[in-house]
């Protein structure tokens, strides 16, 4: 059965992060954010 999920980079730092809901994501990307500053890419990615 396929499954997706969300991939978060940082694109000024190390931070990288996956989890399966786009509401978690874009709530870590957020954290991130607030709290270094950085930008945060957010991508679904799916495996089969």
């Amino acid at each position: 059965m396929p499954t997706s999920g969300w991939r978060l980079s940082c694109t000024h730092c190390a931070f990288e992060s996956a989890t399966s809901g786009r509401d978690l994501a874009e709530s870590m990307a957020s954290t991130h954010e607030s709290a270094t500053g950085h930008s945060v890419s957010i991508c679904q990615q799916s495996s089969t």
